[in-house]
């Protein structure tokens, strides 16, 4: 129910005003005692047009590209029995590729394998590494794959009996498109290149050249992801700034209890690119649910109802704290159908070298607790889709390298297999069918050092990036995660005698550097490790890029070596340079040095 406060010529009396909240009260005590826990849930009821607008969504279908009723939708009203069973109906692996392209024969092996541990498809992400034609050739990157190789990534996955979900950015992420020179003018904000206008009279042009060209390209796809998370910026150029202004005095003068304008500028975009994917290209729209979480309640009556399918994403295993119980109540009355999304690699910093695997399981495990039901909230959803394992490759198009598929095989096949075990948590069975499947040789219950099993429990806790699998272990990538574990101690070592040298002794410090005043014999002492971690770097360069190139292509090779390895020889050429400066003098002068 919607109070509308209007104070204009008529003065409203305190019995009024009373009589109001007895009838609004009446009216709620029939909702449930879960939703009337949370005050929030009332915060911004929906005006009665909108609850109108809802129930016209209950019978609706979706017309197809032939105009025929292809895609269906279930009721919201009437549904049956809820299904929370596990495993979920999809098991995804993501695969994020954006500036890193694995190589087509590491994907050949890498498809059986994740098949084996329980996946039935794959969300490919190919931002910058799909070949773009015609107007969007530039968009593609000089590495980008070959038409021929989409097919052939296409035709493996079929092999695998992997279902392929194509994901293409249509309003934020756009940054591979954006920071074009060519394309410039289709920015929200001109300073940052992240989300398109869209208001642009041109943007739905440029847009449906985009999902088309992966369309032709993934015949057989039945589901379209459209991206839309973290739209940072809405509301900033001259277009949309405008609307928001007529629409904030719209709802002044109207309704108190309105909608976030701004919120309304996103969805209408996000309406025209799903109406357009269901429309022309005959797929189902998936979205990411952050911009949707935010709305809390206020989302109901949305114009996305029943338009798109969310895919909520939370990298943590404290999911109810980041998607409040208000939230999955909106979800549920407006999508018969949800996804979820926690992450193999790429969330434990932009900077990360291996995945937590311990961290990894733990998001993972409350996620299943969730569809399983367990957890309150989950029971509210008519039906989970299924659940995605993202693997993030880069926090966005302008960021380094994080953690390399290769060296995440573990994480991701111990995600799986727990996902697939029907019991949505960690167990010895888990942890064993995970190391048979990456093929660590016998039963590694039985350890002789009476160390935790591999895997289990107790070992991620002791050992969370499990780096140890990649020299005892038999999966494809095995090697790259050897390599890791190599750079790993190696770092350490480096860091650890630049810091002794810098800041713990007393001889090789930037003030004795910038004075040239320090002991030689001191100096040569110190620096006495020094070549013989010059020389284990560069073996590291060399043996790195023998075997990252097995996976990956040339160009991702190099930016690991120069963003991982090169900084240490930076470190270590720098001490030597200092050391030598310092060591050339024979006199030295009278202090004060200043």
């Amino acid at each position: 129910m919607m109070l509308y406060v209007r104070s204009r010529s008529r003065k409203i009396t305190l019995a009024m005003i009373t009589a109001v909240v007895i009838v609004y009260l009446v009216n709620i005590a029939s909702v449930s005692n879960e939703v009337w826990k949370n005050p929030l849930w009332f915060a911004r009821p929906n005006p009665p047009q909108q609850q109108q607008q809802n129930r016209r969504h209950d019978n609706r279908f979706f017309v197809g590209h032939n105009g025929k009723k292809n895609i269906s939708v279930e009721k919201i009203e009437g549904a049956s029995k809820l299904n929370h069973n596990l495993p979920p109906e999809y098991r995804v692996v993501h695969l994020d590729l954006k500036g890193a392209p694995p190589k087509l024969s590491f994907l050949r092996v890498l498809f059986p394998l994740i098949a084996s541990a329980g996946a039935n498809a794959v969300l490919i992400e190919y931002e910058d590494m799909f070949p773009f034609v015609n107007n969007l050739r530039n968009v593609s990157a000089r590495n980008a794959y070959t038409k021929s190789d989409v097919q052939e990534i296409n035709r493996m996955a079929a092999k695998s009996q992997l279902e392929v979900i194509p994901l293409v950015q249509t309003f934020g992420h756009l940054e591979f498109v954006l920071k074009l020179e060519e394309f410039a003018h289709f920015r929200e904000s001109i300073d940052f290149p992240q989300e398109v206008c869209p208001n642009h009279p041109e943007v739905m042009t440029l847009i449906k050249d985009l999902v088309l060209q992966v369309r032709a390209l993934h015949p057989e796809s039945r589901y379209l992801h459209i991206g839309c998370d973290e739209v940072f910026h809405l509301a900033m150029c001259a277009r949309c700034s405008a609307e928001l202004r007529a629409s904030q005095m719209h709802q002044k003068e109207h309704n108190v209890f309105a909608t976030d304008p701004r919120f309304n500028i996103f969805a209408a975009h996000v309406a025209r690119v799903a109406r357009l994917v269901r429309d022309e290209l005959g797929m189902i729209p998936i979205i990411w649910d952050d911009m949707l979480r935010q709305q809390g309640p206020r989302l109901i009556g949305s114009e996305l109802t029943n338009l798109v399918e969310p895919m909520v994403w939370v990298y943590t295993d404290d999911i109810t704290r980041l998607v409040p119980h208000y939230v999955w109540h909106s979800y549920a009355s407006m999508f018969p159908n949800i996804w979820v999304a926690s992450a193999f690699k790429g969330a434990s910093g932009e900077q990360a070298l291996v995945p937590d695997v311990e961290r990894r399981m733990a998001n993972t495990a409350a996620w299943l607790r969730i569809l399983s039901g367990e957890e309150v909230t989950g029971r509210k959803v008519r039906h989970f889709r299924g659940l995605v394992l993202t693997g993030w490759s880069r926090y966005d198009h302008f960021a380094v390298l994080c953690e390399l598929l290769p060296s995440a095989v573990p994480s991701l096949v111990l995600a799986l297999a727990m996902t697939n075990s029907g019991h949505g948590h960690h167990s010895d069975t888990v942890a064993q069918t995970a190391i048979s499947l990456l093929g660590c040789g016998m039963d590694m219950r039985l350890r002789a050092d009476g160390s935790p099993a591999l895997m289990s429990a107790e070992s991620l806790v002791m050992e969370p990036q499990q780096l140890s699998l990649g020299d005892i272990c038999a999966f494809p990538g095995a090697n790259a995660l050897s390599v890791m574990r190599q750079y790993a101690t190696l770092k350490q070592q480096v860091d650890e005698l630049f810091w002794e040298l810098t800041e713990k002794q007393g001889w090789l410090t930037p003030y004795n550097v910038r004075h040239g005043f320090s002991s030689p014999w001191r100096v040569a002492e110190g620096l006495a490790k020094q070549p013989f971690l010059m020389s284990n770097l560069e073996a590291l360069r060399n043996s790195s890029q023998k075997v990252l190139s097995q996976y990956l292509d040339s160009s991702s090779v190099r930016e690991w070596v120069e963003q991982r390895i090169q900084p240490l020889f930076l470190k270590l050429n720098g001490l030597q340079r200092d050391a030598q400066s310092l060591m050339a003098r024979t006199h030295w002068p009278r202090r004060p040095l200043d």
